[in-house]
């Protein structure tokens, strides 16, 4: 017997898993080319290597699923390309095995489970991972399960895990960050409201911080030699915040750039104003040119008439 349930309680110390960056922008590739502004999910398989308690993630491909709208019962997931992609990777790199499969979506369905267990014949205990790419949370939308056995029963239990990477990987999203922030020019608006975001997540986490070191101080949880260090490394390097000089440096450059932002898109509006203004006084709605008014001087100076005189007199002063 087997449910899809998924229990609160996470396995510690038991199995350290480490996703690498190239599997989390594989999946949302995967969800972009086929799911991309649909209720649909997306499912593929998990390659890595595993020694002893450590399950390395460091690949992965689309497998073709779908499933019916109505009822999430009926579902289709090709196995046979499964195959024959496992026997295609496996001849590219041989250090990489099937270690578990992957789908998208906000929560556990029910027949998860069943999908699981297929998946068991190539891994004794594979793992899954839940990406929910419609998340507005500024954390990780990311989950990690495994399966295990609670009174005869199946369920997914909750795992650990961290972003792991080598070092070509962090050179190579470093890169891809940096030509997005160039390419995508965001308003003022929206570069605010990601910085808004982002202290939220800070705030957040501090506090989350601040709750675990008033539960060693408690007793309540044991103390961490390497938490410890960590947290004593931030405090080094916080600046003095009481410093007049320093506060003031800092909101002169945040006004500086405030400012700069603001000023570049008062011109940008300015200069898109002024073309359409053009547009308009250059071209009719349906698209023909308007002949402007010669003025009088051109036009007897081309023959029709003399130029008059135009003198300093009382009247035109």
């Amino acid at each position: 017997m087997y449910t899809c349930k998924s229990s609160t309680t996470t396995i510690k110390n038991t199995m350290e898993v480490s996703v690498h960056p190239i599997v989390l922008l594989s999946i949302v590739d995967h969800y972009n080319r086929i799911a991309s502004q649909t209720n649909r999910r997306v499912v593929g398989a998990l390659l890595g290597e595993k020694v002893g308690n450590k399950l390395e993630v460091t690949n992965c491909y689309a497998i073709p699923y779908d499933e019916d709208p109505e009822d999430n019962q009926i579902w289709f997931l090709d196995d046979l390309f499964h195959g024959e992609m496992l026997q295609l990777f496996h001849r590219v790199s041989s250090r990489e095995h099937f270690i578990g499969w992957y789908s998208t979506g906000s929560s556990l369905l029910a027949h998860d489970m069943r999908i699981h267990d297929l998946f068991m014949h190539d891994a004794s205990d594979p793992l899954y991972l839940l990406v929910d790419i419609q998340s507005g949370s500024p954390f990780l939308p990311l989950s990690a399960y495994v399966c295990r056995n609670n009174d005869g029963e199946k369920v997914f239990k909750h795992v650990n895990y961290n972003i792991g990477y080598l070092e070509a990987e962090a050179i190579g999203v470093e890169h891809l960050l940096r030509d997005i922030l160039q390419f995508k020019h965001l308003p003022m608006a929206a570069q605010v409201e990601k910085k808004v975001s982002a202290l939220d997540a800070f705030k957040r986490c501090m506090h989350e911080v601040l709750e675990y070191m008033n539960l060693v101080v408690e007793g309540k949880l044991p103390l961490n030699q390497q938490i410890n260090m960590m947290i004593q490394e931030i405090f080094c390097i916080l600046p003095n915040s009481e410093d007049k000089q320093l506060i003031a440096a800092v909101n002169e450059r945040m006004n500086d750039f405030y400012l700069s932002l603001f000023i570049s898109s008062l011109v940008r509006s300015v200069t898109a104003c002024h073309r359409l203004i053009d547009n308009l006084i250059e071209y009719h709605e349906d698209g023909k040119v308007i002949e402007h008014e010669k003025p009088k001087a051109v036009v007897l100076a081309e023959g029709k008439g003399e130029v008059p005189h135009v003198g300093t007199t009382a009247e035109s002063a």
